[in-house]
């Protein structure tokens, strides 16, 4: 479960949620995005979306779900709330908890993907290449 963990952020150890003020992945979204705090409940039920989406669609991936660390970020878009996850299975020794992971390559070690929370779709999913 997740547990407070310093001004904005819930942390079990391996989950991180930046605070709006943070406006992290900024590049990653239109201009004038919105940023809002995702709740614990708000992160359990992107989570459940997220999976059910990895066994239709990359169910090699859901095998490896538990060895991720995450980030996720609220924004709106379009009117809806939507939460980012940005999921790793390698911090590249930054202090994850505090700065985006941003790798261009690294395969599927690196991956995101957007969840809207009143429709549970799940879209813009990527997964790195390899270099």
């Amino acid at each position: 479960m997740l547990s407070e963990a310093g001004a904005g952020k819930l942390d079990d150890g391996n989950i991180v949620i930046f605070s709006p003020s943070r406006r992290a992945f900024s590049f990653a979204f239109q201009p004038g995005v919105q940023y809002w705090m995702p709740s614990k409940e708000d992160v359990a039920r992107c989570e459940r979306h997220f999976v059910d989406f990895l066994k239709k669609e990359a169910p090699g991936l859901l095998q490896k779900l538990h060895s991720y660390k995450r980030q996720y970020v609220g924004i709106v878009m379009n009117a809806e709330r939507i939460i980012y996850i940005n999921l790793f299975c390698h911090d590249l020794g930054l202090d994850w908890k505090n700065q985006e992971v941003i790798v261009d390559d690294g395969g599927d070690c690196y991956l995101n993907i957007k969840v809207n929370l009143k429709t549970g779709i799940c879209y813009d999913f990527v997964v790195n290449g390899v270099a």
